[in-house]
């Protein structure tokens, strides 16, 4: 499993913003995908969280933006990505909602 997480770790590298923000939704919540994940691939992911612009409060979550703001619930994420935790704090009370109904988790 961790060759196949290391080879999908170095085709996103090359992939846009986009593509990035999106493949963190689902190997995103394996420990494998942080512990194969370098510290320059961790960071430019980092620097992907930081330019998601945070929803208004009014609107409803993206399918995208639920995914990547219930991996906060991980601690190998929130630790990977310490961006990522005030993001999901500012939401409203029924985006909580959204994101926890769709978090992952045991």
């Amino acid at each position: 499993m961790r060759q196949a997480i290391a080879a999908v770790i170095g085709r996103l590298e090359q992939q846009s913003l986009e593509v990035r923000i999106r493949a963190l939704v689902h190997p995103g919540d394996l420990d494998a995908f942080w512990s194969e994940t370098k510290h320059a691939m961790r960071a430019r992911i980092a620097d992907d969280i930081e330019q998601i612009d945070p929803p208004d409060s009014s609107q409803e979550l993206t399918a995208e933006q639920i995914g990547i703001l219930g991996r906060v619930e991980l601690r190998h994420v929130r630790t990977a990505l310490p961006s990522l935790e005030p993001k999901s704090q500012n939401l409203s009370p029924w985006q909580k909602a959204s994101v926890i109904k769709h978090r992952p988790g045991p």
